[in-house]
Order: structure tokens, then sequence, then C-alpha cells
């Protein structure tokens, strides 16, 4: 069953444990979250698929193009934090070949479902060319199962970025070479940080009941949707095409963006922090 959320009141009410510094770091994630989401672009895919005949088959190129720009999204925004950002070259691309198709799966997760694709048949179309009926059959069980806070979602997905592994599916033929290999520890600090505001914040907005509940129930959807990607991976080719370029993209835009300016959170005020 959906657990409701209930509404905050911050500006007259904040009996949160969060600190002032812990709250400005939630709002630069979703922030940052926000400014890189897909669900726009999803909405006009979705007005498309109204506009032609039913019996139209979709491409599945047009599946690819979907998938191949959630990644592109994720990447762009983990690639602001100043966590990312603090991180050698080497450990960015060892830290993407690690998280990157595991934050890919959550955040596909999320768009799809506040998009609204799985409301109706009619916009499942444009899943079905790369995976199929049965795999999106149970791609909209698990994905409805999803907590309705999305902020709670957004943060999790700094935790994932920034854990020293997501993923079931080792397809990383030089691992003995990866840069973090003896320096995970590197990510802990981060990682512990997210964790904590994610949980101060569930603790605020729901108390421990059930926050404990969602957190369970949370870590269930995680674990399903762990097992449905993996498999994707091993007997979907198009789909293990995808994820394999997507990789080696991602890791070429780090070493080409070296330089990068783009401001920290996405924010193109620098004072806006």
């Amino acid at each position: 069953s959906i657990l409701p959320i209930t509404s905050l009141n911050l500006l007259n009410n904040d009996q949160s444990s969060l600190n002032s510094s812990e709250w400005n770091l939630l709002s630069n994630v979703v922030h940052a979250f926000n400014k890189f989401n897909m669900i726009p672009s999803i909405h006009n895919i979705m007005k498309y698929l109204d506009l032609i005949e039913p019996k139209i088959e979709i491409n599945i190129s047009d599946s690819l193009n979907l998938f191949n720009s959630f990644y592109m999204s994720v990447k762009s925004f983990v690639s602001v934090t100043p966590d990312f950002r603090i991180l050698t070259v080497a450990e960015q691309c060892s830290l993407f070949q690690r998280n990157l198709n595991g934050l890919f799966n959550l955040y596909g997760t999320l768009m799809l479902r506040d998009a609204g694709i799985f409301d109706n048949i009619r916009n499942e179309r444009i899943l079905i060319p790369l995976y199929g009926h049965e795999v999106v059959r149970q791609a909209r069980k698990i994905i409805m199962r999803l907590d309705f806070d999305s902020t709670i979602v957004k943060i999790i997905h700094m935790i994932f970025a920034f854990s020293t592994n997501c993923y079931a599916v080792d397809y990383d033929p030089h691992m003995n070479k990866d840069p973090l290999l003896l320096g995970t520890f590197r990510l802990f600090g981060s990682q512990n940080v997210y964790t904590e505001i994610l949980w101060k914040y569930m603790i605020y907005r729901y108390g421990y009941k059930e926050t404990i509940l969602r957190f369970a129930a949370l870590i269930k959807h995680i674990l399903d949707q762990i097992m449905v990607a993996t498999d994707i991976y091993i007997n979907n080719r198009h789909h293990r095409t995808l994820v394999d370029d997507s990789m080696k993209e991602a890791e070429t835009a780090v070493i080409l963006n070296e330089k990068n300016l783009t401001p920290l959170w996405g924010k193109d005020n620098q004072f806006d922090y």
C-alpha cells in the first residue's frame, strides 16, 4: 500500500534534527537533480505517442535514445556535486564504472514513474521495442512500489553515487587497476553525510515507526530492481550494448571535461548556495 506524504511547515515549525548546513545541502541535491531531470522530455514523447496510430510500431532506436538520455542526465547530476569534483579524473572514471549503471536504473525508475509512462498502455509502447512485454510488466510492478516522496529517492541517488558499488554485474576487465580499489574509504565521508541527512529527513517527516517501514520498503525495492536489471543486462544484448557504450561515453566525457566550469549543483548564481 502507498504510504501518505504529510506536508512540511519548515518556516513556522522546524522540529527536525537537521541543522542549517544539512538543510542547505539537501536543498542543493534537490535543485541539481531537478536541473537535469528528464520529465519534460518524457512528456513530449508521450504527446507524440498520443498522436500516432496504435498500429504504427515504435522503432527500437526511439527506446534506446530515451534510455541513453537517462544515462547522460544522471551523469550530469553527479558531475556537478562537490563530492565528485574533488576526485581525480581517474577516480571519477572509476566511480562511474562502479555506480553509473545502478544510478541509471534508479533514475530511470523515478523518471518513468513520475512522468506517468505507466499510467496507460499507450505510453508503455516506447519501452516495448527494447525490453519486451514481460520485462515491462515486471518493471511496472516494481516501479509502482517506489516511495512517492521523491526527495527521499533523490537523496538515495547521492548515496548510490558515492557507494563502493551499487550494481551486481562486473563488466570491467581491468578492475585490478581501479584507482579506488585501495581507496574506497575516500567515498565513505560523502556516503555517510548523505545517509545521515536521509535518516534525519525521514525521521522528521514521518517519525521513527513509519521511517522504518518506508526504509525497509525502499531497500526491498532497490534489491528487486537490481535483480531485474542484472537479468536484463545478461540476457538483452541491446540493453547490454547501451550500458557498455554509455559507460565509455561517460568516461570519455570526464577526461575531456577535466576543466569543465559547469557551476556546482548546476546553479547559475555563484552566491546561491
